[in-house]
């Protein structure tokens, strides 16, 4: 016969159980053991969440790293970095491990390849030919177009709030986004800022 409180308090043995080997596995067998953190945060991801909702786990973070040194696990599958040398380590290209390859299945079908289902040829070819557009030379290179816009931005604001009606400065800050936008993608402003109307 089935016995409901019987079942119930097997099912919490094997639940308690199954806690207690993932703890086990987080602390001592996990790719992320041998690094250090508080035992606290790498059993589970509870602290974690816990000073994010109260809204000081930057402040937790930094405590951690002032404690454990420049890379802290904060979490039982997350690591802290506080050295920015470890941006180019983590994500510069070079001589990293290929990817795995496309599942034909998904891809297979598509003729045209992009950045994000390419095979590793197809994108470093393509990375290759946008990686200009984004360097750092060129990026400065636009702070006098991006600044000329933002003076007319101030200055349309400037008029905007010596009348007496409300101002929406979401309304005005798409519009210099569609114009610098407009001029970055297509040569051409849609003169958003000047009319003061949104293009349709």
């Amino acid at each position: 016969m089935f016995n409901l409180i019987s079942t119930l308090s097997r099912l919490a043995v094997l639940v308690g159980l199954y806690l207690v080997a993932k703890f086990v596995y987080n602390v001592y067998f996990h790719p992320l053991a041998n690094f250090p953190g508080p035992t606290s945060w790498t059993l589970t991801r509870l602290p974690w969440v816990m000073h994010l909702t109260r809204g000081d786990q930057h402040i937790q973070i930094k405590a951690l790293h002032d404690c454990y040194g420049p890379v802290v696990r904060i979490a039982p599958d997350e690591l802290s970095f506080i050295k920015g040398s470890a941006w180019a380590d983590i994500y510069a290209g070079g001589n990293r491990n290929k990817g795995l390859p496309k599942n034909n299945v998904i891809f297979g079908a598509q003729q045209f390849r992009n950045l994000l289902d390419g095979t590793d040829d197809e994108y470093f070819r393509m990375r290759k030919v946008l990686a200009a557009s984004f360097s750092a030379r060129n990026t400065v290179g636009q702070e006098k177009f991006l600044q000329r816009y933002i003076n007319k931005l101030v200055k349309k604001l400037y008029i905007a709030a010596e009348s007496d009606h409300d101002v929406n400065l979401m309304e005005w800050f798409t519009w210099l986004a569609f114009d610098i936008t407009g001029e970055l993608v297509f040569s051409e402003s849609f003169n958003q800022l000047d009319q003061t109307i949104s293009h349709p």
